[in-house]
């Protein structure tokens, strides 16, 4: 955490203002949450319960998660390939073409890199 982005020693050492915006603000704070994320994968506790992603994708139903599945692998050939990420609509239309149900939603760049992102969590 130390290396992070806006890191704060009062996030360790503690601090002396106990409003309870400060509460809030810093439990809401980026640096909180990742600790959290941390803490919570030292305790092995679920992905499930700390990883907003895997929370959906393990409430999904069979169909919808093949789909969500064939996309991550779309982003993944991408990311691997060195692609653009604004290839992920014209590869997504090429597979629908050739037969493929990839659903309605997160066929765009913006998409690939939330993809992209979650798979480069899962492989640290």
């Amino acid at each position: 955490l130390i290396s992070t982005r806006n890191f704060n020693r009062a996030f360790i050492d503690g601090c002396t203002n106990l409003r309870s915006s400060a509460f809030k603000e810093h439990a809401s704070s980026s640096m909180h949450q990742k600790a959290m994320v941390l803490y919570k994968k030292s305790k092995c506790v679920p992905i499930t319960e700390y990883a907003p992603i895997a929370k959906a994708l393990s409430t999904l139903d069979a169909s919808t998660e093949v789909r969500v599945t064939r996309k991550f692998e779309i982003a993944y050939a991408i990311c691997k390939e060195g692609f653009a990420f604004t290839k992920m609509s014209a590869l997504c239309e090429l597979q629908e073409k050739h037969g493929v149900d990839l659903g309605s939603g997160y066929k765009n760049n913006i998409a690939c890199t939330e993809f992209v992102h979650c798979i480069g969590m899962g492989l640290r």
